[in-house]
């Protein structure tokens, strides 16, 4: 069903794309993106277990479409993120009085994910959404050692996200823009497929990161 919404979801961004293409008089930027990213696990936690807040590594990285709308410099435009995501959730033993978990038992999750990222950027204010598809998994304690890799991903939801933040520009010249990113994020879907219960892990999360949009036209 998840999938189904998000082809659905990326037919009408793309038909948007196509729309505005055909109409602006600044045709496209275009350029690299990088951002370090840290989360917390908003679903319901089982009695006995702690979680935390995780920095997702490696960093989300990728390409950045922007398209105005209309006329030049138009405060309107439509943006896609195309890269490589990672959801990271911590998970251990809570704490007692006489006990504390050893770095062995507190484990962190990561997928790994392909990711579309369609969004409305007005006057460098960015709304939107962020489909992921996931590629790779892995499990690994606090000491480093790996509990599990994850070498098939059926058992991992494709990823669905609200995105609001800003970007923001620093520097500014006839080749492009140099931005500043900041992004929150909240997951709709559970990390994990066929599991509708509240113990699901769904990640809040806060990125920053910059961004390098080139002018690739202007007429």
């Amino acid at each position: 069903m998840i999938k189904k919404a998000l082809l659905i979801v990326c037919a009408i961004v793309l038909s948007g794309y196509v729309t505005a293409s055909a109409q602006s008089y600044l045709q496209l930027q275009l350029g690299p993106y990088i951002s370090a990213k840290a989360g917390v696990n908003t679903g319901s936690i089982v009695k006995g277990r702690n979680t935390g807040m995780t920095f997702n590594v490696p960093p989300d990285f990728g390409v950045t479409f922007n398209q105005p709308f209309n006329k030049k410099k138009s405060s309107l435009a439509i943006m896609f993120d195309i890269g490589y995501n990672t959801t990271s959730i911590f998970d251990k033993h809570a704490d007692s009085l006489d006990w504390t978990p050893p770095d062995s038992e507190i484990i962190t999750t990561s997928v790994h994910y392909l990711n579309i990222s369609p969004c409305l950027h007005i006057k460098g204010f960015v709304v939107g959404l962020n489909l992921g598809f996931a590629l790779s998994a892995d499990s690994a304690s606090k000491g480093g050692i790996v509990k599990g890799d994850y070498k098939n991903t059926d058992k991992f939801s494709s990823l669905l996200e609200i995105r609001i933040g800003g970007m923001i520009p620093l520097m500014e010249d006839e080749t492009g823009v140099l931005n500043m990113n900041i992004t929150a994020a909240y997951a709709l879907s559970g990390l994990y497929v066929n599991d509708e219960s509240d113990y699901n892990p769904k990640q809040a999360s806060l990125s920053l990161g910059f961004s390098y949009l080139f002018n690739v036209s202007d007429r």
